[in-house]
């Protein structure tokens, strides 16, 4: 009884053991959030204009993510996609100066020659004047930031669309369409 008993304890601490390790492993495969941080400079109508941006990225998102996006915005157009990136799990956070933040619905990462490029898009918050307004603002509900970042930290550009939406065209290509003039996005800084 007592080899049994050793042979037991023996087997449940290996067990242990084992569960411990593969935790472990888990653990380190979980990627580390990122953090950058922008100047946004105006164009056109706000040249003069700036404001910081603040983007925290906790997970890039996968390809079944993407699919489910393609698929809602195939269905249903702009509305659908709406309604997908705001049930989607958050990927991160995007804040502009004087905001808590909004959560980021999609992320990916690209490599590139001179680095990588990262693309996000997040649903546009609308507040009551503008809804009440019911303008022509109404229709682009997404915001999107494009971050070309450089190996040499000091060339790398960006670019936020504050008000978008999203159309396919006569050749079934993606475009975007930006209310307003686009945001360039400079001084980016990647923040440990």
């Amino acid at each position: 009884m007592t080899n049994l008993k050793r042979n037991l304890g023996a087997a449940l601490a290996a067990a242990f053991c084992l569960m411990l390790v593969s935790l472990n492993g888990l653990t380190q495969d979980k990627p580390k959030p990122e953090f950058f941080q922008a100047t946004a400079m105006g164009r056109d109508r706000a040249a003069g204009r700036t404001f910081s941006v603040n983007i925290q990225i906790n997970r890039y998102s996968t390809p079944d993510e993407r699919q489910a996006l393609v698929q809602a915005f195939d269905s249903g157009g702009m509305n659908a996609l709406t309604r997908a990136l705001e049930k989607s799990k958050s990927k991160g956070r995007l804040a502009v100066t004087g905001t808590v933040g909004y959560d980021i619905g999609y992320v990916i990462q690209v490599k590139t020659q001179e680095g990588r490029m990262i693309r996000l898009v997040t649903t546009r918050p609308i507040y009551f004047r503008e809804a009440y307004n019911s303008g022509r603002s109404m229709q682009y509900t997404l915001s999107g930031i494009q971050l070309n970042l450089n190996d040499d930290q000091s060339k790398s550009t960006g670019t936020l669309i504050i008000a978008a939406k999203l159309n396919i065209n006569k050749e079934k290509e993606l475009e975007i369409e930006s209310f307003q003039s686009p945001w360039d996005l400079v001084n980016i800084m990647k923040r440990q």
